[in-house]
């Protein structure tokens, strides 16, 4: 039994569309703020912080997200971004639960996550696995323990127990229903394509001017 669950191709390219126009755009208001002659240093500094920030918070978001899952009669293999992966044995999973993925920009869509007895947890999450359906049929037809739904993020806090205060059940019937569909991914493309559109503007403005 050797099971392969793996990348919406069509998510992770909307995103990464989206994400790397968005950083070229903040990139052209950085040096478009240098046409400005009050504080243009001061602009300068505030901006590289910024922008360091929001791609180290990409960075550690994205680089604990499965991005692929292989199952074998006895092993769980999670893959990462950057050719990162971790085994864990069907004997290292404490229990699974349901939870919410996203955010209200992109989209709320279900997930699972996997807590093992480490006190590692991993949220393996559609849109992210193209195959998600599968996997979660495979997760309910298992022996493994079902903690609940949980509605909040309060679970990604490291080592922190999960509560039952967080298991609001009646929200997952409609994440759920949303399994397989589009959501989100038109979202995506759409902020894609205004921040290209705008970096377009952008640089053909540096062109005339420079």
């Amino acid at each position: 039994m050797k099971k392969l669950f793996y990348l919406n191709t069509r998510w992770s390219w909307g995103y990464a569309f989206a994400i790397i126009n968005s950083i070229i755009a903040f990139v052209f208001m950085f040096f478009l703020a240098f046409e400005v002659k009050e504080l243009p240093w001061l602009w300068a500094s505030i901006s590289i912080m910024a922008l360091f920030l929001v791609l180290i918070g990409v960075y550690i978001g994205e680089s604990r997200t499965v991005i692929k899952l292989e199952i074998n009669e006895t092993l769980f293999i999670l893959h990462f971004l950057f050719n990162k992966s971790v085994k864990y044995q069907f004997a290292d999973v404490r229990q699974y639960a349901t939870a919410t993925f996203g955010s209200g920009r992109s989209g709320h869509f279900h997930s699972v996550v996997l807590e093992f007895v480490d006190g590692k947890r991993f949220q393996v999450a559609y849109p992210v696995i193209a195959n998600y359906k599968a996997f979660l049929e495979f997760m309910r037809s298992s022996t493994f323990e079902f903690y609940g739904y949980i509605g909040q993020n309060n679970w990604r806090r490291t080592n922190k127990p999960l509560s039952k205060k967080w298991v609001v059940a009646r929200y997952e019937k409609e994440l759920e229903n949303d399994v397989g569909k589009r959501k989100g991914l038109t979202i995506l493309y759409f902020v894609g394509i205004l921040m290209l559109a705008m970096n377009l503007f952008l640089l053909r403005y540096f062109i005339i001017f420079a």
